[in-house]
């Protein structure tokens, strides 16, 4: 199932479900830190866009915050997407992701 959703309402919707299969199975935010579009497609079968992504991903840090989660570099990963340097995003946050240093 290959969709579109659009503004805060559709992206809520979108955190929720990423938000409670984390909760489940929190070694799924490795995954997450890796290829958000292809976690975010995979959780809620939505294709996103980039932009679409990087406000996904940045809501989804916003509400793991203070959950006891390590979120590690989810924040610089949204804010470089937004950039649209996606590809370098990635590899920067595998490693925070991960423990180790950029």
């Amino acid at each position: 199932m290959t969709q579109k959703t659009t503004g805060d309402a559709g992206h809520q919707q979108i955190v929720d479900q990423l938000a409670s299969a984390i909760k489940d199975n929190p070694q799924m935010l490795k995954s997450f830190g890796v290829d958000p579009g292809a976690m975010i497609e995979k959780v809620t079968g939505i294709k996103l866009g980039d932009e679409q992504v990087a406000e996904v991903v940045g809501a989804l840090t916003s509400a793991l915050q203070g959950k006891g989660f390590d979120i590690g570099d989810l924040g610089d990963l949204a804010q470089n997407l937004m950039k649209g340097d996606a590809l370098q995003s990635i590899l920067g946050s595998v490693g925070g992701l991960f423990g180790g240093k950029k």
